[in-house]
């Protein structure tokens, strides 16, 4: 199945307990919420993702090419 279309939402949010303990973190450490839902050429529902990203163990990169490929300024970032 090709994913062709997706929405992603990132906001600012809190480790709830259930969270927290799962991360080994303290409650209410503030952590990135990310949201994703991906539909396939026909819009049919592919995938739906909910990610709690501690901020000290990710790095968000977009390079902003086309179909995801690869570019030297985008590498040499993700390598800083």
């Amino acid at each position: 199945m090709r994913v062709e279309h997706g929405r992603e939402h990132i906001s600012i949010s809190r480790l709830n307990a259930e969270e927290a303990e799962l991360l080994q973190q303290e409650e209410g450490t503030p952590v990135f919420y990310e949201s994703t839902i991906e539909f396939d050429k026909d819009m049919r529902f592919v995938e739906h993702c909910k990610s709690v990203i501690l901020p000290t163990k990710f790095r968000f990169a977009d390079n902003g090419e086309k179909n995801g490929m690869r570019s030297v300024a985008g590498e040499q970032w993700l390598k800083q």
